[in-house]
């Protein structure tokens, strides 16, 4: 998933088409890692994205390489398979992320 969208009938004088950010949409290339922990062979993290409105733009991950280590780091399941799991940033997301780690670590 994408960070920028086509406006709808949206085009420059160029016939170039005009993009807008969409806030909703984390971009992977600026983030920062509020906590993270290593459970075995995975970690266990909370990532917050600044662009993000969703959540106050948090994400609760579940990864197979550190998150601090990586220049990038989309939140989406993609091809690579780095991203196990996701949980909402709540209080209940968090425990069941550290849990969900814990039991996939082992």
């Amino acid at each position: 998933m994408g960070a920028f969208k086509i406006l709808s009938g949206g085009s420059s004088s160029y016939g170039v088409p005009t993009y807008e950010i969409d806030l909703r949409q984390p971009n992977p290339d600026n983030f920062e890692v509020l906590r993270e922990k290593q459970y075995g062979s995975v970690w266990f993290s909370i990532i917050r994205y600044p662009n993000c409105t969703n959540y106050e733009g948090k994400k609760v991950l579940i990864t197979k390489i550190r998150p601090s280590y990586m220049k990038t780091l989309d939140p989406h399941f993609n091809e690579d398979g780095n991203i196990i799991a996701r949980f909402r940033p709540t209080e209940e997301g968090i425990r069941d992320g550290i849990d969900f780690a814990k039991m996939k670590g082992e």
